[in-house]
């Protein structure tokens, strides 16, 4: 049931969930709409509130409720006579203060679990609340009280129409050792640098958000809220996990050839386990200063193309890999950029066209049935993850600006699934999470490690794995970056990172000459690949649950409980 009273609204649920004190705001181009200060009216017919502004509807509906959760529908419409342009929604906004009761007071104990909008870059997961620090977080948002041992989620739930972002201020409470938690639920709906526009009478269905509760370990109602959440995208997981050997970290880089990629090829039969051999960047002809859309093999290194490289692959029993970059513009009269900012105008379709002819060609011309897609969000946005502060960052003009920046980039990535149809393997590398739900298999969550840099590896890797494990083995498999076993990284470090890869549950690449390793870091492997290679369950890394995992999983679990247990529950 929804109710409203003097421009404020909440919510509850026939099993006693409720949230009071929410406003809600639309921003134009040049001003703000308000439901608590604008002249708007608010009504309630059921399960639905409607919000209406002098240009701007916004319709919020309970459209489905369980024991421990609701669904909330959102969706704005423009109701004058004229198009209207919309940067963002604040869909709902928490306005309660020191003496607020209910599911927003935790105790000061309580923690706050961020997420990113691409991969993690060492900065989301757990933070204490007793820092009294503003947080913001993207797609999900969780708190764990771990004195009353309550926990609550929202996140998004369907196809996101734009950016969705959660910020979350902590207040000092009435009661002792107590806090209330602010926060707000917002969606980004910029076009290129602009809002959105809305022609007269259109409306926009901005997708639904879920609100779970329960109660115990965190990470076990987490792990149930991605199943429903997969669940909800319609399109199960279709492959097993992916392990194996990328080119890249080796120390190849855009320098491998063939000859480089045949010598390892043959060591890896030493190495039981290694079903893939994914060639990295490097293997295109350069067109410019850009690889870009076009994606033509240099003869040069690779003197039998693409094609006949991923039949010598085949030979070997081995699943073929590439590593592609398709949002990447080169500005040649065939591919269709904006002139404003250098790069794909994703809302055409002739666009997508490209996109979609690509894959085809990869997957069913050469033979690549696992595509590494990379730079997705930076060639578009122009800007890393941890830069993505909004949508507006995209500056250029796009030719549909009815479609919001996020929308464009869905069907970008839905006309590359197309391409390759649902029997390749794709893994989205440098990707937005709300976007490639129900699109990609694999996961990239955490930057590049770096063999010779522990910090980096520690900061970028092993911090990178806690935070997204929920979606592991759900929505996709989570892509925690390759295994190294090479110098200069130290052994104890090669023994601790291999180890957690090994038992996180997710894919396993190994990028290491695997000629040249030493003999202890070969013993590692060979003891790590076979336990990849058993497309585990995803480790449980609720801090109660980890002793018992041990035992479950293995040997290989010892080297990794202390790692597991500072980096998920204590906040690093």
């Amino acid at each position: 049931m929804i109710r409203n009273e003097h421009g404020i609204w909440g919510f509850e649920t026939q099993h006693g969930f409720r949230v009071d004190q929410l406003v809600s705001s639309v921003r134009l181009e040049d001003h703000i709409l308000h439901s608590q200060y604008s002249d708007c009216s608010l009504k309630v017919e059921g399960n639905q509130l409607r919000i209406t502004f002098d240009k701007i509807e916004l319709m919020v509906e309970m459209s489905g409720a369980g024991d421990t959760h609701i669904i909330l529908e959102c969706t704005i419409k423009n109701v004058s006579s004229t198009d209207v342009r919309v940067r963002s929604i604040g869909i709902m906004e928490y306005q309660g203060d020191w003496s607020t009761d209910g599911p927003a007071k935790v105790s000061k104990d309580a923690l706050v679990f961020t997420y990113p909008a691409e991969r993690c870059y060492g900065s989301e997961g757990p933070h204490r609340i007793d820092r009294n620090e503003p947080l913001s977080s993207y797609w999900f948002l969780s708190v764990h009280d771990p004195v009353s041992r309550n926990n609550s989620v929202w996140g998004v739930f369907s196809i996101p129409t734009g950016l969705v972002r959660f910020k979350v201020t902590p207040m000092q409470s009435l009661v002792s050792g107590s806090r209330v938690l602010r926060w707000k639920y917002e969606i980004d709906c910029h076009s290129g640098g602009r809002g959105v526009r809305l022609p007269a009478g259109s409306t926009l269905r901005l997708g639904q958000i879920y609100i779970g509760t329960w109660k115990g370990s965190h990470y076990r109602g987490m792990a149930r809220f991605a199943e429903e959440l997969s669940r909800s995208m319609k399109r199960a997981l279709s492959f097993r996990n992916v392990s194996g050997w990328c080119s890249w970290y080796a120390g190849y880089r855009d320098e491998i050839t063939e000859e480089d990629c045949m010598a390892n090829l043959e060591a890896m039969q030493e190495y039981p386990g290694m079903a893939c051999f994914q060639v990295d960047d490097g293997w295109m002809k350069s067109t410019g200063d850009a690889a870009g859309i076009v994606h033509e093999a240099n003869v040069a290194k690779f003197p039998g193309g693409m094609d006949g490289f991923a039949k010598k692959l085949r030979h070997h029993d081995k699943m073929p890999g590439i590593w592609v970059r398709p949002f990447r513009a080169t500005g040649q009269s065939n591919t269709p950029v904006n002139a404003r900012q250098h790069c794909l105008d994703l809302s055409r379709p002739e666009t997508r066209i490209l996109l979609r002819d690509l894959m085809q060609r990869v997957c069913s011309g050469w033979g690549y049935e696992y595509v590494k897609m990379d730079f997705l969000t930076y060639d578009f946005f122009g800007r890393w993850g941890m830069e993505l502060e909004d949508a507006a960052t995209h500056t250029f003009q796009p030719y549909d600006d009815s479609l919001t920046n996020i929308q464009m980039y869905r069907l970008g990535l839905e006309a590359l699934r197309e391409g390759a149809g649902d029997e390749r393997f794709l893994l989205g590398c440098n990707c937005l999470v709300g976007p490639a739900l129900g699109i990609v298999d694999g996961f990239r969550i955490g930057d590049d490690i770096d063999a010779e840099n522990w910090d980096r590896t520690y900061t970028m890797g092993v911090r990178a794995v806690a935070p997204m494990h929920f979606l592991n083995g759900r929505t996709w498999w989570n892509d925690p970056d390759c295994i190294v076993v090479h110098e200069p990284m130290d052994l104890r470090h090669v023994i601790q990172w291999a180890s957690l890869v090994a038992v996180n549950g997710g894919m396993g690449m190994v990028s290491s000459k695997l000629m040249d390793i030493p003999d202890e870091s070969r013993d590692i492997l060979r003891k790590v690949l076979p336990v990849l290679n058993l497309d585990l369950q995803p480790l449980d890394l609720d801090r109660d649950n980890v002793a018992r995992d041990v035992g479950r999983k293995g040997e290989i679990r010892k080297h990794v409980v202390l790692l597991a247990c500072s980096v998920q529950l204590v906040g690093g």
